[in-house]
């Protein structure tokens, strides 16, 4: 019953937290994994096709490190942060791509070799913008851990406020 405030924000404190805590692990488990694996077999088979195009691939790469963010960073700072991590996702693929589409081999390909190539090149470039995704994803997602733990424990510090005042004035 919301008789009193103390009632009323413990009732709050208590949907939030569990809005926050359902909202949060829904997109914790959207959130991609960087994969180097299946990066390493799409270069593998991106390279049988047009060699040296690892070399290439691995050499963009190490020019367009991921920006990592301070852990310390609150939520809003991190929210922010998105527009940019969306830019550096785009900007090493379209350096991924042009890496690629610089190989000489590339040009001369058969049409069944030209379909592979293509889809070799696809998924080069979606696991080298996962991995900026993946790390601004987790950052993201640690922030909203923290600022669900700061709610859950407000809820913990008034539910006894809401026992005491619900014994004493009965």
């Amino acid at each position: 019953q919301f008789r009193t405030p103390i009632a009323l924000v413990t009732a709050i404190s208590l949907g939030v937290v569990v809005v926050t805590g359902i909202a949060g692990r829904y997109l914790y488990a959207l959130t991609p994994r960087p994969d180097p694996a299946a990066l390493d077999d799409a270069l593998s088979s991106l390279d049988e096709l047009a060699p040296g195009s690892r070399a290439r691939v691995h050499q963009a790469l190490a020019i367009h490190k991921v920006t990592k963010v301070d852990t310390h960073h609150w939520l809003v700072a991190k929210l922010a942060a998105v527009p940019r991590w969306i830019r550096e996702a785009r900007t090493r693929g379209f350096l991924v791509s042009y890496a690629i589409e610089d190989v000489p081999m590339a040009r001369v390909l058969g049409r069944k070799e030209r379909r592979r190539f293509r889809k070799a090149k696809r998924a080069v470039r979606k696991y080298a913008t996962r991995e900026v995704v993946a790390v601004g994803a987790s950052s993201l997602l640690q922030s909203w851990r923290g600022f669900h733990r700061l709610l859950a424990v407000l809820l913990v510090l008034l539910v006894p406020v809401h026992i005491a005042v619900a014994w004493i004035y009965g």
